[in-house]
Formats: structure tokens, C-alpha cells, sequence
């Protein structure tokens, strides 16, 4: 198929509304060797419309501008036209059109969908590479397990509360946490039937005390344990963003969380994540808040469906913290009970290996 050629006539007493190079500004001098001319279409399209090119010659080189008009802006959207033609398929083109028109979208979906995977395991790949480099990066004496007192004599005070959450951080969580001191059963049913809030949050809302200090502490402790468990379930990639944690969240318990859980790596970015061994230390505060929340005998299978953690892994880190693992004969579920005096499990040994 031949390329269509177009007749042109120039005119004369036409001016350019605008003319801007793609390739940088041009100088003052090499402006007044520039010869700028505007042709036209000699026949008009079917629109009733003359398109107009814009020439720009000098010595060595000549500039041909794109089309452009001043009736319709969009008149070289490529998009919008292809959006358009398949529309008009779509009603009124044959089978054979409309069959065609199904693959095109097939594989323009097929791309899309292609696209957002590698970009996916791009950024996951990066932000495991970041991870990995800042866990080596952390101090070695970085426990994960909260302050405790060894020579405590009751399990009351063997795990503080201000040691999981100040007083200060606390308080701001009251403005939060009103829906939960406000609540009834109706509202925690609703609650459950949306998944509001996780299930290990839930179920404490019932056993709420009466008395209204009590009440507020309890209600702002189990809102603290619906952020720290909104963090442990973060991916790599969400904690990537310039702020991870949600907006409405008080700034004393956001800050507490990054500085607390979080390691700014030194890449260019300088963005968050959570490490393996922060992790654990986030895992630990959640666990003896629960123990705190329920009086030292805390159910562990809400917390493993929540956190998506397997039996042996909770029971493990569980026992880390000086608790003992029981299980119910009746349900089958495991219980953890803190007991005095506080026992922590010993490393195993490795065997010998004989020669």
C-alpha cells in the first residue's frame, strides 16, 4: 500500500500561537537564523477542517513541528480515538470485528496483569534485599523479649505495663478508643460480621470491667493491641511507603511503634522495615499485653488464626517468655499460663560429633 501524500500550499500573514522544541530552548542568536513558515492542506478533510504543520528552517537543519489546531485539543489522542473505535465495534461491528476486538482486550489485559507482577517481585525483591541488610545492621544486644523482673514473686510483676505502653501514649489512645468503652454485644456482633477489628480484639471487649478507670485502661490497651498486630501483619513492600502506619493513628503511639519496631534502613530511600529479630520483639509485646489483658492465662488460638503463625512457632515463643503451654482436653486449643518463678527455656546443646 502506498503512502499517502499530501498537497501543501504555504501561508503567508499566519502566525504560530506556539511554538516549543522537545530538545531544549533554542539560543537568541541561532532564533533570528531560524525561517519559520506554516503550510496548510491545500484540499480539507472530511471534518471540514485544513490542517496546518509549522516549518522551522535553518543552515544546516530543518524543524517540522506535530499538527496542531486550534478547534480541538484532542484531535491526536490516539488514546481516545482507539477508546472510541472499539465502543463503536463493539455496537455496531460484525462478528468477525467484535471477535477481534476480544483478543486485543485479552491481551491488553494479559500485559496489564503481567506488568503489575514484575513490578510486584521488583519491589518485594528490593525491600527483602533492604530487610536482610538492616537486620545485619542492628545491635546485638537487641532482645526480643520486654523488660522483665526475674525475682518477681507474683505474675503480676514479672511483665509492667508501662514497659508495653507509657502512661502519655496511653492517654492519647482515648480519643481512639471510645468505641470500645462505649460498645455493647450488639456492636462487637456487627463488629465480628464485618471484621472490624481481629478476633483476639473482640472476644476481650466482652470482659470489659464496669468501673469506668478500669474500663478506659482496658479499652485504650486492647485498641494498642489492634495497632501492634495491624504492624505484625504488614508486608515488606507497605512498610516501603514514606508512612506506613494509618494517618489517624495518635503521633505518640505512631512514633512509639517505628522507633520501637521499625529500623530505618541507610539506603537512598530511607525508608522503613521490620526485621526478623524486631519482629519477635513486636510479637513478644503482644503476647504479654495479652497475658496483662487476661491475668496471666491467655488462649492462643485466636492469636495464631490473627497473626497467622503456626502452633509450634507461637508455643515456642510463647515458652521464651517464661510461660508454660497447656492444652484443654476439652477443645483441643493451647493455653499459655505465666507462673512464678519465671523460668526461661535453656538453649539446646549440640551433639558431639564423633571423628
Amino acid at each position: 500500500m502506498s503512502p499517502e501524500t499530501l498537497s501543501v500550499q504555504k501561508v503567508t500573514g499566519v502566525t504560530a500561537p506556539l511554538v516549543c522544541f522537545a530538545n531544549g530552548s533554542i539560543s537568541e542568536a541561532c532564533k533570528k537564523q531560524l525561517r519559520v513558515s506554516v503550510y496548510e492542506e491545500s484540499k480539507q478533510t472530511l471534518k471540514g477542517r485544513k490542517r496546518k504543520i509549522v516549518m522551522a528552517e535553518s543552515q544546516r537543519q530543518t524543524y517540522k513541528a506535530s499538527n496542531f489546531d486550534n478547534v480541538d485539543s484532542k484531535c491526536d489522542d490516539t488514546d481516545l480515538y482507539l477508546a472510541e473505535t472499539d465502543l463503536l465495534t463493539e455496537s455496531f461491528g460484525s462478528g468477525k470485528q467484535k471477535k477481534a476486538l476480544a483478543r486485543r482486550q485479552q491481551i491488553r489485559l494479559k500485559d496489564s496483569v503481567i506488568k503489575s507482577a514484575i513490578s510486584s517481585v521488583v519491589d518485594s525483591a528490593v525491600a527483602a534485599q533492604e530487610l536482610s541488610s538492616s537486620s545485619s545492621a542492628l545491635p546485638a544486644t537487641t532482645s526480643a523479649i520486654p523488660p522483665y523482673n526475674i525475682d518477681a514473686r507474683t505474675p503480676a510483676e514479672v511483665y509492667k505495663l508501662d514497659d508495653i505502653i507509657g502512661q502519655a501514649e496511653l492517654q492519647s489512645l482515648r480519643n481512639v478508643a471510645e468505641v470500645f468503652f462505649q460498645c455493647n454485644s450488639q456492636i462487637v456482633a456487627e463488629w465480628q460480621t464485618n471484621n472490624t477489628y481481629f478476633s483476639s480484639v473482640l472476644s476481650r471487649l466482652s470482659n470489659l470491667p464496669f468501673n469506668e478507670t478500669a474500663r478506659w485502661e482496658s479499652a485504650c490497651c486492647l485498641m494498642y493491641l489492634q495497632f501492634m498486630m495491624t504492624l505484625f501483619q504488614m508486608k515488606a513492600a507497605q512498610m516501603q511507603k514514606k508512612d506506613p502506619l494509618p494517618a489517624d493513628w495518635p503521633d505518640l503511639v505512631t512514633n512509639l511503634m517505628l522507633n520501637r519496631f521499625t529500623f530505618k534502613s541507610d539506603t537512598a530511600k530511607s525508608r522503613r522495615c521490620l526485621p526478623a529479630r524486631l519482629k519477635d520483639l513486636l510479637l513478644s509485646h503482644i503476647l504479654v499485653l495479652c497475658l496483662i489483658l487476661d491475668r496471666f492465662t491467655t488462649d492462643l488460638e485466636l492469636l495464631q488464626v490473627d497473626l497467622k503463625i503456626g502452633p509450634n512457632k507461637l508455643q515456642t515463643h510463647v515458652k521464651s517468655l517464661g510461660c508454660k503451654v497447656k492444652k484443654e482436653a476439652s477443645s483441643g486449643s493451647f493455653t499459655a499460663i505465666l507462673t512464678v518463678p519465671l523460668v526461661f527455656p535453656e538453649a539446646k546443646k549440640s551433639k558431639k560429633v564423633r571423628l
